[in-house]
C-alpha cells in the first residue's frame, strides 16, 4: 500500500470514530435483566449525576454501578439506548452511587469478596483503552463479565481518556497521569481478603498496565503478592518498549497473556505513525520469544470489513474460546504441552514466549 493510501486509509478510520454516536449511561431502575455490580476507581472528573467525564481529576474517585444486560442480548454486543427502544432490549443503569469514603469503598469490595466461594475470591480489574468515555469503558466492562462468565469481584479502573479520535496525544499522556492511581488501587486490592488480583487491559490500557507494574518493581522490589495473572489485549505499546518494561519489571506474572491481532487497523496506523511495530499488531512471537508470556494471535477470529481493534471482545470464537477454558492458567499450562485440543487455537512455536493462533488450520 502506498504511503498516500495508507495516511488515507488512516484518516478514514480517525473520521469514522469521531463522527460516531458515542455512548451514554442510561439509568432506569425498573431495567429487567442480568445485573452486574462493578466498583470503579478512576481520576477522571465527576460529572452529574454519577458519572464522569474526560477531564484529569487529581486523586481518585470510587463509586459503585449496578448495569443491567437485558434478557435478548447478542453475545459480543453492547446494546445501547435508542430512541423509543424498551428498558428489556438495552443496557441500564439500575443504581449508582459515589463514595466520599475510599474505606467504605474497599470495604464493600471486602464485603462482596467473603460473600464468594473460597475459589472465585478473586478481583477482576478491567482497564479500559484509547478513545473511551467513562460509559462505553463501563458498559463494556459489563458486557465483558457477561459474555466471559468472568468469577469474582469487578472493578474497573477509568483512566481520563479524551474519547475523541484526535485527542491521541491527550490519551497518551493521560496514561502518565493516571499511572500511580492503579498502582494504588492494586496496593489497596492487595489487602483486602482476596485470593487473587487478575488484570485485563485492552489499547492504551496495556501501556497503563506495564507503566504501573514497571513503577510498583522498581519502588518495591517485587510485584504484588496477590497478582495472579495479567492479560493485554490489542496492545497498543511498541515492542521495544515493552521489551524494556518488562526487563525492569523483572518476573513476569504467570500467565501473562498478550492477545494480539494483524488485522487490527487501529494498532496498524499506530505503529506506521510511530515508525515502530506495536506489540498488539504482531502474530510472530520471536521478538518477544525470551520473554516467559503467551502470544494469542486472534487474526484468524477478526471477520468482515470495520477497524478489528475490539475483536477479542465481540468475536464469537474469542467468547466461546474463553467459555471453553476454565481460566487463562489452563493456557499456560497448555503452552508446555500440546494446545491442539483447545481449538480453535494452534500452537505456533514453543518456548519462553509461546505462539498460539486463534481461528488458524
Amino acid at each position: 500500500m502506498s504511503i498516500r493510501a495508507r495516511l488515507l486509509t488512516g484518516l478514514l478510520l480517525a473520521f469514522v470514530a469521531a463522527c460516531a454516536p458515542r455512548g451514554q449511561l442510561a439509568f432506569d431502575d425498573s431495567a429487567a435483566g442480568t445485573p452486574h455490580r462493578i466498583f470503579v476507581a478512576t481520576t477522571r472528573d465527576a460529572q452529574q449525576p454519577v458519572g464522569f467525564g474526560p477531564g484529569r481529576a487529581f486523586g481518585t474517585r470510587h463509586a459503585l454501578y449496578e448495569v443491567t444486560v437485558p434478557p435478548g442480548h447478542t453475545p459480543g454486543e453492547i446494546e445501547w439506548p435508542r430512541r423509543n427502544d424498551a428498558p428489556r432490549e438495552r443496557f441500564a443503569v439500575t443504581d449508582a452511587a459515589r463514595y466520599d469514603d475510599p474505606g467504605q469503598f474497599l470495604g464493600d469490595i471486602a464485603t462482596s469478596t467473603r460473600d464468594l466461594p473460597p475459589a472465585r475470591r478473586e478481583a477482576v480489574v478491567f482497564v479500559h483503552g484509547y478513545n473511551t468515555n467513562f460509559a462505553e469503558a463501563l458498559y463494556r466492562f459489563a458486557q465483558i463479565r457477561h459474555d466471559f462468565q468472568l468469577d469474582g469481584v469487578p472493578v474497573l479502573y477509568s483512566w481520563p481518556s479524551a474519547a475523541r479520535a484526535t485527542d491521541y496525544i491527550y490519551d497518551r499522556d493521560s496514561v502518565l497521569f493516571a499511572r500511580g492511581g492503579l498502582v494504588r488501587l492494586l496496593d489497596r486490592l492487595q489487602q483486602l481478603p482476596v485470593e487473587r488480583i487478575v488484570i485485563v487491559a485492552h489499547s492504551l490500557g496495556g501501556q497503563l498496565v506495564m507503566e504501573a507494574l514497571r513503577q510498583r518493581a522498581l519502588m518495591e522490589g517485587t510485584l504484588w503478592p496477590k497478582l495472579d495473572s495479567v492479560a493485554l489485549v490489542a496492545p497498543d505499546i511498541a515492542v521495544d518498549v515493552f521489551r524494556q518494561q518488562a526487563h525492569e519489571i523483572g518476573e513476569l506474572p504467570d500467565p501473562f497473556v498478550i492477545v494480539t491481532s494483524q488485522r487490527d487497523r487501529i494498532l496498524g496506523l499506530s505503529g506506521w505513525l510511530s515508525s515502530g511495530r506495536e506489540l498488539g499488531h504482531i502474530g510472530d512471537p520471536r521478538p518477544i520469544a525470551d520473554l516467559d508470556v503467551v502470544l494469542l494471535d486472534s487474526s484468524g477470529a477478526a471477520v468482515g470489513p470495520g477497524p478489528h481493534h475490539t475483536t477479542t471482545w465481540s468475536s464469537p470464537a474469542m467468547i466461546a474460546l474463553s467459555r471453553g477454558l476454565r481460566s487463562s492458567k489452563e493456557i499456560a499450562l497448555d503452552r508446555h504441552t500440546d494446545a491442539s485440543s483447545l481449538l480453535p487455537l494452534q500452537v505456533v512455536t514453543s518456548g519462553g514466549g509461546v505462539g498460539l493462533v486463534v481461528g488458524g488450520p
